[in-house]
């Protein structure tokens, strides 16, 4: 599992991906809550979200109240089981002796999961106060699945299925960016378009980008870790 930033991995990999592929758009972005990404300047927001099968939500929950920044022998034997069970790799840091968890290979891509997502932040996005409510968008980040299912089919899917959910609610997300690493859709839910965008190429960059994040956390003191 990763964890950097006080848990905005997603964020952080989203905030670059966002800044590489569209600069003249994005490049004032930062990271914040609710949303999670806001450009102030133009008043637009980007909340991020990494869709999971329900029981990878459970696992995750599982590791973050009983493996998190806990000591090694603070931790369940039988949680230590649970995860082995589940295809996890899991081991100890040698300095903090804490626990590392790490999955692979991806699991498998169920368009369920995303529609759940979609599901859950519409109904918060309607329910609590986000910083400019009215021009925002949703990223989803895909890096826990195989490409398989990285489509332009797909796409045209959750693109129907949000203006569907959407109908007749006061809040609405006008785009959703859909990350499925070495593809890129850009779905506009308003007019009913789908841009794809091939990312091969912009990968290494990103990488870069997002390392240098994180090593200048590091430097100045900011939490920086894997889990």
């Amino acid at each position: 599992m990763l964890k950097h930033n006080g848990g905005q991995f997603y964020e952080i990999r989203a905030l670059h991906t966002l800044r590489i592929i569209f600069p003249d758009e994005f490049d004032n972005l930062v990271l914040s809550d609710k949303p999670d990404l806001i450009d102030d300047g133009k008043k637009i927001g980007i909340e991020v979200v990494h869709p999971a099968n329900s029981k990878e939500m459970e696992l995750s929950s599982y590791y973050y109240r009983y493996f998190e920044n806990q000591h090694i022998d603070q931790v369940p034997a039988k949680g230590l089981e649970i995860f082995r069970k589940n295809g996890y790799d899991v081991c100890v840091d040698e300095q903090s002796k804490t626990i590392n968890a790490f999955k692979h290979p991806y699991q498998p891509f169920d368009l369920q999961m995303i529609y759940d997502a979609i599901d859950h932040k519409v109904d918060k996005l309607n329910k609590m106060q986000y910083q400019y409510a009215s021009n925002i968008s949703l990223y989803l980040e895909m890096s826990c699945c195989n490409y398989e299912f990285a489509n332009l089919e797909i796409a045209k899917q959750i693109i129907d299925y949000a203006n569907h959910l959407q109908s007749g609610q006061r809040l609405k997300y006008k785009e959703i960016f859909f990350d499925c690493l070495f593809t890129f859709y850009r779905c506009n839910i308003e007019k009913n378009e789908v841009t794809e965008i091939d990312m091969s190429d912009l990968i290494d960059a990103i990488d870069v980008e997002y390392n240098k994040y994180i090593s200048q956390e590091v430097s100045q003191g900011q939490p920086a870790s894997h889990t």
